[in-house]
């Protein structure tokens, strides 16, 4: 598979985003070898229990909204470029203690702040870079490139990593995704901006204009963190081989990758409002048919469903909330408010988790929340 050729596009692909492009395949390559797989390495490798599991990502999802603030902070002073750049040594520092947990005498909590770290570091700078540079005529299709990225190499890392821990070890494994991630920021080096500082007041984070958009973006955290936590554990439980998570990772992937590139071209000529609609009723019933699958191509049939609904959302969602964000008197001030809010959300679907003791209601609670989309 490859990216849409450029000629399929329906304007000129913005040359400041390329090196962009570059990197975040690179480094999609890198998370999509080892993300599906970390509840489950925690699990099996190291012997926690699923509760204590949910409370490493409730740790993370605390400390990400924190460390937003700071990140914006800095990134705001020394740029968005430098700041993606030092979020790499962090998600080292992150995967290389997650490996040596057992050797190392340190909290696995401490290990979920460092990587709340990182991610806030390089999401805040991504997501205010991209708004700054995206064609903002052609937002949909620009989000399409690059969620089109995400799921083609995603289509690779994790059967990638599941053939890696079927044949070798977590040690490989670990090892693959650390030189992949310094791979990655080689083309950020070459990424020319303009040094500007950003307004950013973190009293202005809370505006009323904003205030309306919370519903949303709790929606999208909690539904976001049942994708990334509990379908990995709930796949794994009834197939029992990372081979098989990993087959059904990549079988999703290439299915949604086929449907990804047309719902950004889609989504800058139709109502994103309507396409959000559709998505949100359609992802909400995949989580809970998700509950009734009982074999291999039962659960790939669903996930495909959930994969293609999740797209169906998060393209036409992230375009308003760029142009959302350009709009506002400040970019950085209203992505802060976003992702704060989107940890909100992650934190309250795993609380319900650990409250009823049931990776089930995480599903059926994730399939009422989502529904709160449909108030953006």
């Amino acid at each position: 598979m490859h990216l849409p050729s450029l000629h399929l596009l329906h304007f000129k692909p913005n040359h400041k985003l390329k090196e962009i492009y570059l990197s975040v395949f690179i480094r999609a390559l890198a998370i999509s070898m080892i993300g599906v797989f970390i509840p489950i390495y925690l699990i099996r490798e190291i012997n926690y229990s699923l509760q204590q599991v949910l409370w490493f990502y409730v740790v993370f999802s605390v400390a990400y909204g924190i460390f937003t603030i700071l990140s914006a902070k800095i990134s705001s002073k020394i740029g968005f470029k430098y700041c993606i750049l030092i979020s790499t040594p962090f998600y080292l520092l992150f995967y290389g203690l997650l490996y040596y947990l057992k050797q190392v005498d340190i909290s696995f909590y401490y290990i979920a702040m460092i990587g709340a770290l990182a991610s806030s570091l390089y999401w805040i700078s991504f997501h205010t870079t991209f708004a700054k540079y995206t064609d903002h005529n052609h937002m949909g299709e620009e989000i399409g490139i690059w969620y089109s990225i995400v799921v083609f190499i995603g289509l690779l890392g994790p059967l990638v990593g599941g053939i890696i821990l079927t044949f070798f070890s977590y040690k490989i494994l670990f090892i693959f995704v650390a030189l992949t991630l310094i791979l990655s920021v080689i083309p950020i080096f070459r990424f020319k901006i303009i040094k500007e500082e950003q307004s950013y007041n973190i009293r202005n984070i809370f505006k009323k204009n904003n205030l309306r958009d919370i519903p949303a973006f709790i929606g999208y955290g909690a539904r976001s963190n049942a994708q990334v936590v509990l379908l990995p554990v709930f796949v794994f439980f009834l197939l029992k081989k990372y081979f098989y998570l990993g087959f059904v990772s990549s079988g999703v992937g290439f299915f949604t990758a086929l449907f990804t590139f047309m719902i950004g071209r889609t989504s800058d000529v139709h109502d994103k409002r309507k396409l959000i609609r559709l998505g949100t009723f359609l992802s909400a019933l995949s989580w809970i048919i998700l509950l009734f699958a009982k074999n291999l191509w039962q659960l790939f049939i669903i996930a495909t469903l959930a994969g293609i609904s999740f797209t169906m959302v998060d393209v036409p969602f992230s375009a308003l909330i760029y142009d959302k964000a350009n709009k506002s008197k400040s970019v950085v001030e209203y992505l802060v408010f976003k992702e704060l809010i989107v940890s909100c959300g992650m934190i309250v679907l795993l609380s319900s988790v650990l409250i009823l003791n049931s990776l089930s209601s995480g599903f059926v609670f994730s399939a009422i929340i989502t529904l709160l989309h449909l108030t953006f």
